[in-house]
């Protein structure tokens, strides 16, 4: 009985991951990021996602700047918007999917 419990919390938390709507690139080289974000966008269109918020703080801007520079040139990227006071600030982009 504990290994079907197990199972099925694994199960939920792969199916939580797999949908969720935001991706943190913070660390990664600008090269890492924009790769990571165009893996995550394709996934998430598949699932029907709408937007998606993309974490890449602050630091020295290099993440937020080649990020957004990318997803005026992407077709997934409808547009983007930088986030509210409330959550992330300039550290965190909304991208609306196509």
């Amino acid at each position: 009985i504990k290994s079907r419990i197990y199972e099925a919390e694994l199960q939920k938390r792969k199916e939580s991951e797999s949908t969720s709507s935001q991706i943190d690139v913070r660390g990664k080289t600008a090269e890492e990021a924009i790769y990571s974000l165009d893996r995550f966008c394709d996934e998430a269109l598949l699932s029907g996602q709408e937007k998606i918020k993309v974490i890449h703080g602050h630091g020295t801007q290099v993440l937020k700047k080649a990020i957004r520079m990318h997803l005026t040139k992407v077709a997934y990227s409808e547009r983007w918007q930088t986030g509210g006071e409330y959550d992330g600030g300039d550290g965190v982009t909304w991208v609306y999917l196509k």
